[in-house]
């Protein structure tokens, strides 16, 4: 991994980790973000720092905005502690020079102990507002995480990968249908620990005064034990059960 995104990443987990190990995962899950645009750090608490509305089944939508001079942020996102996260991230430069962009979401979940697979997805588009006639992104980083603290970049998708357009003031390019990716995870891939948060980082470069809107979702999926595995493990405990009867001392 590139030495700076490394260290941006590595600081926005930090600073994020103490707030998200002690949330409780309540009626409201508790998404937090984290965007950094040059030298500017902002922190977001989801569920307080715009509308949140119950969609129901224990999925939460947060919608919001915030920025200052040089740059703009518009959110319209999704989660279940069951879990996913998803939705849109609209990022605008509004200053004069390429910008790069580091955005970390957190969510804790819903324990998981055993094999999962995991899904992530990204289609964006690309849009020139300043009227120069012309827009780029680099995408350096988009990475689905499984327990972001300690950090661990788990599940890529498009690293590296450059859109532009050019076809004059105003111009648009879209990547569509989504980018997708898919792996499997065991425990042991995570130190024997269960997943008990995930999260999505992205860092990418945007052109001066141009706006991204990012479509993303990131999920995770338990793989149930084969039916065969289940046969054995329910006989073996039948047997243990039979085992322990027959030694149990008699009784005066």
């Amino acid at each position: 991994m590139h030495k700076s995104i490394k260290s941006l990443l590595l600081a926005g987990i930090a600073s994020m980790a103490g707030a998200a190990n002690a949330v409780t995962v309540g009626t409201v899950p508790q998404l937090a973000g984290r965007v950094t645009v040059g030298e500017l750090i902002t922190s977001f608490d989801f569920p307080t720092a715009g509308q949140v509305v119950d969609e129901g089944g224990g999925t939460f939508s947060y919608m919001g905005n915030a920025g200052d001079s040089s740059w703009g942020f518009r959110w319209a996102l999704t989660a279940n502690a069951d879990p996913f996260i998803a939705g849109s991230l609209t990022l605008t430069n509004t200053t004069a020079s390429t910008q790069t962009f580091n955005i970390l979401l957190s969510l804790p979940v819903d324990t998981l102990a055993g094999v999962v697979d995991e899904k992530g997805e990204l289609s964006l588009r690309l849009t020139d507002v300043n009227g120069d006639g012309g827009a780029s992104l680099t995408l350096n980083q988009w990475h689905g995480l499984i327990n972001p603290f300690p950090p661990l970049l788990d599940m890529p998708l498009l690293i590296g990968s450059v859109f532009s357009c050019g076809g004059g003031p105003g111009c648009q390019t879209d990547l569509f249908p989504p980018a997708t990716a898919t792996q499997r995870h065991g425990p042991a891939d995570h130190g024997g620990k269960p997943v008990d948060s995930i999260g999505i980082h992205m860092n990418f470069d945007l052109s001066p005064g141009d706006t991204v809107l990012l479509r993303t979702r990131y999920e995770l999926n338990p793989v149930p034990l084969p039916a065969s595995l289940l046969l054995f493990l329910s006989g073996a405990a039948g047997l243990f059960g039979v085992s322990r009867r027959r030694r149990a001392p008699a009784t005066a």
